[in-house]
């Protein structure tokens, strides 16, 4: 069996969460470090996966909200957060460890987040609720933190959406993905947009959508960590300089 469907098959991971902890020299084999997806591996070898923070989180795509969170230093300690596209709980298990108070996790779909996300007793999980027609009465208090990591849909579909759930106040990060942004006609089979300009364009036209909500962007910056097949992702931070400063907290 290969190492990579060995890892997939006998610790929990996903195949491409296998390669990727190989691809990070996280993997050993009898005591030696493995560096190949397709390593043979027979009954009585040993393998030992490295305990970090990396190998902890349900997906690699956790690392990209950690390492954008460290470059801006933004604080989540007591933070009442929502993830929304949750899925596994990736982003969710960021805002654990950063001291969240609590984290609801939105996502269309059932039964998406891990068992070891779902248990911690912070995680209130939204399952079936897509947050265009999310009730925000769900939500038993005012919301501070706003994580949005969408596929397959323009974060413009959902920024309405957003801001009804938040406040005056409210703090929000997006995961600005271009392949998900430029349009069909301007991708390549590989799912890469076909050139930068195509991506400048796009996100100028997102900015300007925002500024016409009374959102108001902080800081746009490079995901450290490429998307799939190495597409060029961005972090966007921003408030809600509007808000619904009207919504009265429920006891």
């Amino acid at each position: 069996m290969r190492l990579d469907q060995y890892i997939a098959t006998n610790f929990g991971y996903t195949r491409n969460r296998a390669q990727f902890l190989i691809d990070e020299k996280l993997v050993k084999v009898n005591g030696k470090l493995a560096t190949k997806n397709s390593l043979q591996i027979e009954e009585w070898d040993i393998v030992e996966i490295q305990d970090d923070k990396r190998t902890n989180y349900v997906a690699r795509s956790a690392l990209k909200l950690d390492a954008f969170l460290e470059e801006t230093e933004i604080v989540i300690k007591d933070k009442i957060c929502v993830d929304v596209w949750a899925s596994t709980g990736w982003f969710t298990q960021v805002l654990l460890e950063r001291w969240a108070k609590e984290v609801y996790a939105v996502d269309v779909w059932s039964s998406q987040l891990h068992e070891k996300v779902k248990a911690e007793s912070r995680v209130i999980s939204l399952e079936n609720q897509d947050i265009r027609n999310l009730d925000k009465d769900i939500i038993k208090w005012k919301v501070d933190f706003i994580v949005v990591d969408v596929s397959f849909i323009s974060l413009s579909k959902v920024i309405d959406s957003l801001i009804v759930i938040s406040d005056s106040w409210t703090e929000m990060i997006l995961l600005y993905k271009p392949q998900f942004e430029v349009g069909r006609k301007n991708l390549k089979k590989s799912w890469i947009p076909i050139n930068k300009q195509v991506i400048t364009q796009s996100l100028d036209k997102f900015k300007k959508l925002c500024k016409e909500k009374n959102l108001k962007i902080t800081k746009i910056s490079e995901s450290k960590l490429p998307g799939e097949a190495g597409n060029i992702e961005f972090f966007i931070y921003l408030h809600n300089s509007a808000g619904f400063s009207d919504w009265i907290q429920k006891s």
